[in-house]
């Protein structure tokens, strides 16, 4: 025991400076501050952004030109109209009309709708060339359509369909509850109604017009027209046939003439 306690004093010494060192450190160690101790926190990793969605698909790609429908006010009949050609008897359009008429009572059969074009007639007083010059000029300017001269007024039926030799743009009075229709034919000898299949789509596309329908600007459509630059010749065709008419306008026709249409008188 007594050759041992230099050993053991020694240990103790060592132990006690040890101490005192570790001690001396501490104290001298600034506290640790706020933001120090923020940084040791753990930090919860932002939530990631939702990725935009695709845009949906199309049928036709977007920068594809759709058809514009020029709007026109809703002016149905309350009745089904009796229609009178007025044309010399050997003006070779007069069947035109009358197929025009069947081509119309066709669709508006397929759409669902009673709403018909009704009888025909023919007679061979004309109306003026004067009078079917100045409506068209008025419709076309939107003027005030002038006053139907007394041989006008005194004709039969309630549309009108004027196959004139005169110099004009065809086109078609509003229709509406009480008003009656006049339907004016251009000059059939000189283009473009002189070309092959255009008249009969125009005639057909001015009585679209008798029953409601405007414009559209495709040149495959049978009622493409102005402000559309597109003009009758369209029509020019080796084939005679109809252009069709547009899902739009027959949605349109079965607004104007419901199922459930039923003349007023």
């Amino acid at each position: 025991m007594t050759r041992n306690l230099p050993v053991v004093l020694v240990c103790l010494l060592t132990t006690v400076l040890l101490l005192s060192s570790c001690a001396k450190k501490t104290a001298e160690a600034p506290p640790a501050t706020k933001t120090e101790i923020a940084q040791t926190a753990p930090v919860s990793p932002k939530p990631e952004p939702a990725p935009t969605p695709a845009p949906p698909l199309t049928s036709t790609p977007p920068t594809a030109p759709g058809i514009i429908h020029y709007t026109v006010p809703e002016r149905p009949w309350t009745k089904v109209p009796s229609v009178t050609i007025s044309a010399r008897a050997s003006d070779s359009r007069i069947h035109l009309v009358r197929e025009a008429v069947d081509f119309w009572n066709q669709q508006l059969a397929e759409l669902g709708t009673p709403f018909r074009l009704g009888a025909v007639t023919h007679i061979t007083e004309l109306v003026p060339l004067d009078y079917l010059t100045a409506v068209s000029s008025a419709t076309l300017e939107g003027q005030t359509l002038p006053q139907s001269p007394e041989s006008v007024k005194r004709m039969p039926g309630d549309l009108i369909v004027a196959l004139s030799d005169g110099d004009f743009v065809s086109f078609s009075t509003a229709p509406g509850p009480t008003a009656r229709v006049v339907v004016g034919i251009r000059d059939s000898q000189t283009p473009p109604l002189n070309l092959p299949n255009v008249a009969r789509n125009v005639i057909a596309h001015e009585l679209g017009h008798a029953i409601g329908l405007g414009h559209n600007n495709d040149p495959t459509k049978l009622m493409v027209g102005r402000p559309s630059p597109n003009r009758p010749d369209v029509y020019q065709s080796s084939v005679e046939r109809y252009f069709p008419i547009t899902e739009v306008e027959k949605a349109f026709l079965l607004k104007l003439y419901p199922r459930t249409w039923q003349p007023s008188r």
